[in-house]
């Protein structure tokens, strides 16, 4: 089974913009306000996925706890690796929604855009 990864972007048309310096400052206003509105809806899914892997990691947690198993270090590693990946699924969640686009945003105006840099930072 083949699972496709979505996530977004700065497109390359805003992007060869900026380098350019071709954006007026109300354009790349409206360009920043919409970035940063996607970035906030994004925000929401992020932390959906933070809550469910919290109440996953819950219920394992009980699980494991419950269980009796006579091994405890088995169980505390099952428990402690899967925070872990957890972790890890959740910091690319993150990552591939919100954090990519605002690093190179951010990265793009300071480079090219200096003096906005601090109004627009995301």
């Amino acid at each position: 089974m083949i699972v496709k990864i979505l996530y977004y972007e700065i497109s390359t048309e805003l992007e060869s913009k900026l380098r350019g310096k071709l954006l007026k400052e109300d354009e790349l206003e409206a360009y920043y306000e919409a970035i940063k509105e996607k970035k906030k809806h994004q925000m929401k899914s992020v932390k959906i996925l933070c809550i469910v892997m919290a109440v996953f990691f819950v219920i394992l947690t009980i699980g494991a706890i419950i269980g009796g198993s006579s091994d405890i270090g088995a169980s505390l590693f099952i428990i402690i690796g899967s925070l872990i990946l957890m972790a890890g699924a959740g910091y690319l969640g993150w990552y591939l929604n919100v954090g990519k686009v605002a690093k190179r945003w951010n990265k793009l105006v300071k480079e090219y855009y200096p003096d906005l840099y601090l109004k627009y930072k995301l």
